[in-house]
């Protein structure tokens, strides 16, 4: 489970049989981690690994969450800051392969890694040829099908589920709130 969001971000984890409270990784920017979790959005767990969309630091983190470890980061900052303060996005970096732009949803199955990115407006497919701690390989980019961001996806079947912005002329203050489901029926 995440807990909380910068600067207290961590993964909690329970015990599955009594929901007892076990421990949690990662301490957050006042505790001097190195590379702490920064506005974390979602994670996927796969036997003892923990795939987590650490959204603000553009990447993805994997934890080992049985020895309480980071065991690699994916991806990079793709959004950097400019002289007078405001962000700005790197395109040369945010539209690579295994590089992210504020990476919002993740979901594993057969070993491939769903990524889905809000400001990168895509979802890649990705996979381990060699494990975890090998190389990344690219084997999909699907971009957003209206072209707005995305949010949070998870996998049922042969389906990959996205939610995304919709569409819409409507000009109120809760325009953000509009949300549509989009099904991609082929999974790589």
């Amino acid at each position: 489970m995440l807990c909380g969001a910068r600067p207290y971000a961590r993964i909690c984890v329970f015990d599955s049989q009594t929901g007892a409270f076990l421990y949690h990784i990662g301490r957050g920017f006042h505790a001097g981690e190195h590379d702490p979790l920064n506005c974390p959005r979602a994670l996927t767990a796969h036997q003892d690994l923990c795939f987590v969309a650490d959204t603000q630091n553009h990447a993805i983190k994997i934890f080992n969450f049985r020895q309480r470890e980071l065991v690699r980061t994916i991806g990079s900052a793709a959004a950097s800051v400019h002289p007078a303060g405001a962000l700005f996005n790197d395109p040369a970096r945010s539209n690579r392969p295994c590089e992210f732009n504020e990476p919002v949803g993740v979901a594993f199955r057969d070993g491939r890694l769903y990524v889905s990115e809000s400001r990168g407006r895509r979802i890649q497919i990705l996979r381990f040829p060699n494990g975890c701690h090998g190389s990344v390989e690219c084997l999909q980019i699907i971009p957003s099908p209206n072209g707005l961001q995305l949010s949070g996806l998870c996998i049922s079947g042969e389906r990959l589920w996205c939610v995304g912005k919709m569409l819409t002329d409507d000009e109120s203050y809760m325009r953000d709130s509009h949300a549509c489901l989009h099904l991609f029926t082929a999974c790589v």
